[in-house]
């Protein structure tokens, strides 16, 4: 049974100000199941100690709105979600503050955008970053969408921020098609998406474009790039290998190992936690991305 929770906030007669509502510290959660309904304005903060566990509905209607301030992203298995009230088109307007700004001619009012956090999985199996939106309309519309979809760091998984592209799909599994993107420092990736209604997330494009064999020019082949236990590596040219460093996705070294100069030998990975690394072969300045499962 569907439980439901209204948050209703007191207003002063003659005001329709939003009223603020601050979670500083401690934790939150919405069970599964759960629905926790805003009905009054509304603008919760988040700050950096909070912890808010959503495996429900977080429904904000069209007056409520979040404030997650960096290092306080909701987290959890469930949704929140916004709907855009005003019969107008929308110029950088964001429902909800739930991180994702739309521009779009679409003028009946009436778009929702629900946001989830279990990251989206990519065709060849690589995992997106915590953090996915579906935008809908009341009724059909061919109105194209300007996006910018701002994330936080702690949602990035073993996606590098230098390689986030956007990616768009017709349901939450896919199948999904990348969307050009420009990226900004402040962790906001801006692009144009299909109407809706569609599925946004973003992947590291290099992770979901690689081949299950990766090569370097003419000098190696590494394989597999999606690991579960050991990566081979082989000489393409005939020299040997020497020595192979793999570093983790903050640039810190965590396995070297001396080779016997052979052509051909295995890394094994098997001890190492799931997430993305980055093998070098004889020093060399290229790197091979490896995602470990």
């Amino acid at each position: 049974m569907l439980r439901r929770y209204s948050l209703f906030v007191l207003l002063v007669p003659g005001f329709c100000q939003a009223q603020d509502m601050v979670l500083s510290s401690g934790s939150l959660r919405v069970s599964n199941g759960t629905s926790l309904r805003i009905e009054s304005p509304l603008a919760w903060q988040l700050d950096a100690g909070a912890v808010v566990i959503n495996d429900g509905l977080i429904d904000l209607g069209g007056v409520g709105s979040m404030n997650e301030l960096p290092g306080a992203p909701i987290t959890g298995d469930g949704m929140e979600r916004a709907v855009w009230l005003p019969t107008a088109p929308l110029a950088n307007a964001e429902p909800g503050n739930l991180g994702l700004t739309l521009t779009t001619s679409f003028p009946d009012g009436g778009l929702v955008v629900e946001r989830g956090h279990l990251p989206r999985v990519a065709d060849n199996g690589t995992p997106g970053i915590g953090r996915w939106f579906r935008i809908s309309t009341p009724v059909p519309t061919a109105s194209t969408l300007a996006i910018n979809l701002e994330y936080d760091p702690l949602e990035l998984g073993p996606a590098q921020p230098s390689a986030l592209s956007l990616f768009a799909g017709s349901s939450p599994t896919g199948p999904w098609s990348a969307v050009p993107t420009a990226i900004s420092p402040q962790q906001v990736l801006s692009g144009n998406a299909p109407s809706p209604e569609v599925f946004i997330t973003a992947f590291d494009s290099d992770l979901v474009t690689n081949a299950s064999v990766a090569s370097n020019g003419a000098a190696w082949s590494v394989s597999p790039t999606l690991v579960d236990d050991r990566v081979w590596i082989e000489s393409l040219n005939g020299g040997p290998v020497k020595y192979l460093i793999l570093s983790d996705a903050h640039g810190r070294i965590v396995q070297v190992e001396n080779e016997p100069n052979e052509q051909r030998t295995a890394l094994n990975m098997r001890h190492l936690p799931a997430g993305l690394y980055l093998l070098r072969i004889n020093g060399e300045e290229g790197a091979f991305k490896l995602l470990k499962r």
